[in-house]
């Protein structure tokens, strides 16, 4: 289960929101969707590089930044 984290903090919204943009590994062909989804989001929002590394990992699912670390 996803928990919400902090991510309105940056103007983002919350994770599991439903102006979040989200991944699941089980679809891989939709990553590009995903990752384009997010960088304008992130635009958007105004956040630095930095902000974007950290916070497209908020909007995996569990499995996927269990993957990551």
């Amino acid at each position: 289960m996803l928990t919400p984290m902090a991510t309105e903090v940056l103007g983002m919204p919350a994770l599991g929101s439903r102006r979040a943009p989200d991944f699941d590994s089980r679809n891989p062909e939709k990553l590009t969707e995903f990752l384009e989804e997010f960088k304008e989001l992130a635009e958007k929002f105004g956040l630095v590089m930095r902000e974007k590394a950290k916070m497209v990992l908020k909007y995996m699912s569990s499995t996927e930044q269990n993957r990551i670390e």
